[in-house]
């Protein structure tokens, strides 16, 4: 079985993340500029690294992947078309982006706190489209 850490899976990953752009470092760059002024207003300690065999640390890492959760919540529950109700209501689309943008940021959140840079992050995201195609086109 194929998996993300395969020597030719890491290889075809790092040839298609030379030919993409900077936009993932961007966006990580201003989420980590907002938190830094977040923390400086708040004393929040979600932009550390913490130490992730410790007590302390894990119940951080999990806080954070619980606000991700809520974020992912609160867009799902911004569609208001249930399959039990008749009347069709209009999406607010700017709800569901807002929601979006917050889930986003808990994850990249979450990516810093698990040391993973964006050109990482990438890397394995890339690396798991390759275990994916493979899996494809072998039938697995």
């Amino acid at each position: 079985m194929v998996n993300i850490l395969d020597p030719w899976v890491v290889e075809e990953a790092r040839k298609r993340l030379r030919s993409h752009s900077d936009l993932l470092k961007t966006i990580w760059a201003e989420v980590e500029k907002l938190q830094i002024q977040y923390h400086s207003n708040t004393e929040s300690k979600l932009w550390q690294q913490p130490d992730l065999n410790s007590k302390d640390g894990q119940k951080l890492v999990k806080w954070t992947i619980f606000c991700l959760a809520e974020e992912l919540f609160e867009l799902a529950n911004a569609l208001k078309n249930r399959p039990w109700v008749n009347t069709e209501y209009p999406v607010d689309v700017n709800r569901l982006y807002d929601e979006l943008a917050d889930a986003a940021i808990f994850f990249i959140i979450l990516c810093h706190q698990l040391r993973l840079s964006p050109e990482k992050l990438a890397e394995i995201v890339i690396r798991k489209a390759v275990v994916n195609e493979w899996r494809i086109k072998s039938k697995y």
